[in-house]
């Protein structure tokens, strides 16, 4: 493989991996909020199996 091929190979991967700087804010807020969600949610699985209501 010549340079002038495996560059031109390397460089149509990166412009095919390359995001905007809004759509990367957008994704990173995205996996922020899934995180958020899976805390409460985690926490409020946790509260309700350790703090058992007594009914008579």
């Amino acid at each position: 493989m010549t340079p002038l091929l495996g560059n031109s190979i390397t460089s149509s991967f990166v412009v095919a991996y390359a995001v905007s700087p809004s759509l990367a804010n957008f994704l990173s807020s995205l996996v922020a909020g899934a995180v958020v969600l899976a805390v409460i949610g985690g926490a409020l699985a946790f509260i309700s199996n350790t703090d058992r209501v007594q009914r008579n």
